[in-house]
């Protein structure tokens, strides 16, 4: 019983291992890793990486005088639904679009890559924080513009994934998605 429990223990992933080799090497956790995490779990990487870039930007606004205190916090509930809603719906379209040229990956495993391609956004996000609330820094740019750039490489590593080594169906639904996030991130900015 001993020696099963210890297999067991040996086969599952810890949740903090995987956002970090995420970073550094993206196809290995995703062939290894991304099935045995949990999506919700992945997810709230994207959710809390958007949150503290969009309270960034915010905190920005509000030290140049341009913004009050109740907006940096509506930005920041937007990003976090940005992080998980929008970054959910991403996945679900490149899932769907790969499914339609006979990708395998099931639909838990593409969202969890997905948010899991954010690790690296919230580990600028992070250090950002630490600048603008510290040093008093205007951080959003520096830091969450360079976190979620950081994050196309993941994303198009998950896609190659999903569509079974595919390049240029990769590279379509690559672009597809980034624009879609672009284009999301300019609504939530404009409103």
């Amino acid at each position: 019983m001993a020696a099963n429990l210890k297999t067991t223990t040996a086969k599952r992933p810890i949740p903090w291992r995987a956002p970090l080799a995420m970073m550094i090497n993206p196809g290995a956790v995703l062939q290894k890793t991304v099935a045995r995490i949990p999506w919700p779990f992945s997810l709230s990487i994207s959710a809390l990486a958007f949150m503290l870039f969009f309270m960034q930007t915010g905190l920005d606004l509000m030290r140049i005088g341009q913004k009050t205190i109740g907006f940096v916090v509506l930005l920041s509930v937007e990003g976090l639904l940005f992080g998980s809603l929008g970054i959910a719906l991403l996945a679900v379209i490149a899932w769907g679009i790969t499914r339609l040229f006979r990708g395998d990956k099931p639909i838990g495993w593409a969202i969890s890559a997905f948010g899991l391609g954010y690790c690296s956004t919230l580990i600028f996000t992070v250090l950002g924080m630490f600048f603008s609330l510290l040093l008093h820094w205007n951080t959003s740019v520096a830091f969450g513009v360079s976190g979620v750039l950081w994050a196309t490489g993941p994303m198009i590593a998950s896609i190659k994934q999903m569509s079974r080594e595919n390049t240029a169906l990769s590279v379509i639904v690559a672009t597809i998605c980034s624009g879609l996030l672009l284009f999301g991130w300019a609504l939530l900015g404009n409103a």
